[in-house]
């Protein structure tokens, strides 16, 4: 549910309205989920209307917090970007059971030279 704002016409109090989203609003919501940068003018070709329409109901659906805001979805690669981390072990060098389970099986492991 939206909250509409506007002015009585016969006494030009404040009003609010609740109202939910028409199909248009949802039709436009589903192309911004698909391309939250796409321009305007490629927006009003899809839904058949104009600029200035799609611009107005861009407005309200921001202004009723319909739409809380616009966001960047990365690719896995980048989502998930690699890191290093530097760890110090003690291990009794007489404890070659031990030594061996924390080196095996890990590629990057390499013991410090101190």
């Amino acid at each position: 549910m939206a909250v509409v704002h506007g002015l009585c016409r016969s006494r030009g109090r404040p009003i609010q309205v609740t109202r939910s989203p028409d199909a248009k609003d949802k039709f436009l919501i589903t192309l911004l989920r698909n391309s939250a940068r796409a321009p305007v003018t490629l927006l009003a070709r899809k839904m058949g209307m104009s600029c200035s329409a799609v611009q107005q109901r861009l407005a309200r659906l921001e202004r009723d917090r319909v739409i809380a805001g616009y966001t960047v979805r990365l690719t896995q690669d980048l989502d998930a970007a690699p890191f290093r981390a530097y760890v110090m072990l003690s291990v009794n060098p007489k404890d070659s059971v031990a030594w061996s389970h924390l080196s095996s099986g890990r590629r990057r492991f390499r013991p410090a030279t101190l």
